[in-house]
């Protein structure tokens, strides 16, 4: 009995979470990539957390107090490094079929405190249809939330 009233009164608090985009990623336009993130942590499936895109006008000392701040950085990339010789389209398969290393990560904040973060790498060919960029950002998405979860001593985070 008192987990069902545990499990019914937890619908009655939705968080909203701000998510913002440092950074870019090869295929996407900064207004484009900020929209993709932000879908694919709604596909993450977080009971009770919905996500939008932080507004272009934001003024720079007013922070959301939810947010999540993701950044994305090119890793070096040794494949650039050869020279090739040989017809035009052998050139643009190379240039555009080779994966480019990125390195992602994301930290949170809920009720303007820092809460976690979390990171990792993949190697990504770029453009909203990577499956694999899709699936590391849903899983950093479940993973920041259930470490920020970890540290309220409810197991629910505040909501302003």
């Amino acid at each position: 009995p008192a987990s069902a009233g545990a499990q019914s009164a937890a619908p009655d608090k939705s968080l909203t979470v701000v998510v913002e985009v440092e950074g870019s990623l090869p295929g996407f336009r900064s207004d484009q990539l900020s929209a993709y993130v932000t879908e694919q942590m709604e596909a993450a499936d977080i009971t009770d957390w919905h996500f939008q895109p932080a507004p272009n006008d934001k003024p720079a000392a007013a922070e959301p107090p939810n947010r999540v701040v993701w950044h994305f950085k090119m890793l070096p990339f040794g494949g650039g490094a050869v020279r090739y010789i040989g017809p035009a389209i052998s050139k643009v398969k190379n240039l555009f079929g080779v994966g480019r290393p990125v390195a992602v990560d994301a930290k949170i904040y809920l009720d303007g405190k820092y809460q976690a973060t979390t990171f990792d790498q993949i190697t990504i060919k770029g453009g909203s249809d990577d499956i694999g960029l899709s699936n590391l950002i849903q899983k950093l998405t479940r993973s920041i939330v259930t470490n920020a979860m970890a540290t309220e001593p409810e197991g629910t985070p505040k909501v302003a």
